[in-house]
């Protein structure tokens, strides 16, 4: 699971300070649809690996919030209030996300050290 978190943070930075890059150099609207895209399509598919192994997802854990507030935005979405919140507020969930798995990567490095005792 450290191997899987160390390639999940540095994916996640990779794709978000790239399409930065890229955005900030090339002023395009498409480009920064397909960044949503991409970095979303990537944290969504973490996020049910997570669920499917129980990974961080204790009842009352920052994953489990960040798992049901995106859950309502994409099950609100066909209304077409979600997508205004979700294009404004994209990048700041998907740093937020890469925060969380960061925490989660300490948690796992700090139960090695335990292990050491």
């Amino acid at each position: 699971m450290k191997t899987y978190k160390q390639v999940e943070i540095f994916l996640n930075l990779l794709l978000i300070v790239s399409f930065s890059i890229s955005i900030i150099v090339l002023p395009k609207n498409d480009l920064m649809f397909i960044a949503y895209f991409i970095v979303g399509a990537l944290q969504v598919t973490s996020m049910i690996i997570h669920e499917l192994n129980n990974w961080f997802t204790a009842k009352k854990s920052i994953r489990r919030f960040y798992h049901w507030t995106t859950l309502v935005l994409i099950g609100l979405f066909p209304t077409g209030i979600s997508f205004w919140l979700l294009l404004y507020t994209a990048p700041l969930l998907a740093l937020f996300y890469t925060y969380i798995c960061w925490k989660e990567l300490e948690v796992l490095r700090f139960k090695e050290f335990i292990h050491l005792k």
